[in-house]
C-alpha cells in the first residue's frame, strides 16, 4: 500500500506541474495556486523555515515582499509550528 500512495502522490505531482505549464495563471489561478503549494511541500523536508526561500521566490509576482514579510511576522508571532499554519 506504500508503494501506491508514492505512485498516487508523484502522479498528482507530475499531472499539476504539466497542466501548469499548459494553463496561464490568469484562467487557472487556484491550478498555479495549488502546484506551487504541493510542489513545495512535497520537496521540503523540515519546518518552515525552510520553506520560506522557496514560498518568497514563487509567489513573488502574487503578493509584494511588505505583504509576505507582514504575513511572516504574524505567523511568528502565534504560538506552534510555523509550517502548520
Amino acid at each position: 500500500s506504500g508503494c501506491l500512495l508514492i505512485g498516487f502522490w508523484a502522479a498528482i505531482l507530475l499531472l499539476v506541474i504539466v497542466a501548469r505549464d499548459q494553463t496561464t495563471y490568469d484562467d487557472w489561478k487556484y491550478l498555479h495556486i495549488f502546484e506551487t503549494f504541493f510542489r513545495i511541500g512535497s520537496i521540503i523536508f523540515g519546518g518552515g523555515q525552510v520553506v520560506l526561500p522557496l514560498l518568497q521566490n514563487e509567489v513573488e509576482d502574487w503578493i509584494t515582499d511588505e505583504q509576505f514579510y507582514a504575513g511572516l511576522g504574524l505567523v511568528q508571532a502565534m504560538p506552534g509550528p510555523l509550517f502548520n499554519l
